[in-house]
């Protein structure tokens, strides 16, 4: 049974390092990987990679702990999952 506040809504987990370093490696991501000529794509893809792990790391630690996932968390593994779809359609290759 989880612990539900007064409005029904479980409460959010504190942002933690992993969260926040899984947003950060998203952005980052993103933003390497415009680079063109395949720099983009080897500079980008550790940090894509790092905020899928760290972003599902986070959600999953706060599922386990009966709370929501916290923002920096999702942003993270949404902005992986993004320039993951993006890698296909050319991001970080060639302009």
């Amino acid at each position: 049974m989880t612990n539900l506040h007064p409005g029904g809504t479980r409460p959010v987990a504190a942002t933690d390092g992993q969260a926040t370093a899984a947003m950060v490696l998203g952005i980052v991501g993103l933003v390497v990987g415009i680079i063109p000529f395949f720099i983009g794509l080897f500079l980008g893809f550790v940090p894509m990679v790092l905020a899928i792990v760290f972003g599902g790391v986070s959600m999953s630690r706060a599922h386990r702990m009966g709370l929501r996932p916290s923002g920096p968390a999702i942003a993270g593994l949404v902005m992986g999952c993004v320039q993951f779809v993006l890698i296909f359609l050319g991001y970080g290759t060639l302009w």
